[in-house]
C-alpha cells in the first residue's frame, strides 16, 4: 500500500468501531510515521452509520473536510 500510494494521498475511511481498535491504531501511527502529514489522514466515518447506506456525495464531501482539518486536501479526479 505505501508503494502505490508513495506519489499520492492517502485516506483511509474506518467504521468507528475499528477505528478505535489497537490494531488499527498501531497501523495508523505506522503510516503517518511513514507519509507526510499532507499525505495520510485516517478518517472516522460517522457514528451509528452503516458506510454503505451513506450517500455518496455526502460521504465525499464528509472526507474531504475531515481529511482537510488533518491538513490533506482531498480532490476527486480519475488518475489514468
Amino acid at each position: 500500500l505505501l508503494a502505490v500510494f508513495r506519489n499520492r494521498k492517502l485516506v483511509l475511511c474506518l467504521d468507528p468501531e475499528e477505528y478505535e481498535s489497537h490494531s488499527t491504531q498501531r497501523r495508523i501511527r505506522e503510516f503517518r510515521s511513514r507519509m507526510s502529514d499532507q499525505t495520510f489522514c485516517a478518517v472516522k466515518l460517522p457514528e451509528d452509520t452503516d458506510p454503505g447506506s451513506l450517500d455518496r456525495d455526502f460521504l465525499k464531501e464528509y472526507i474531504r473536510e475531515e481529511a482537510a482539518e488533518q491538513g490533506v486536501k482531498v480532490t476527486y479526479r480519475k488518475v489514468a
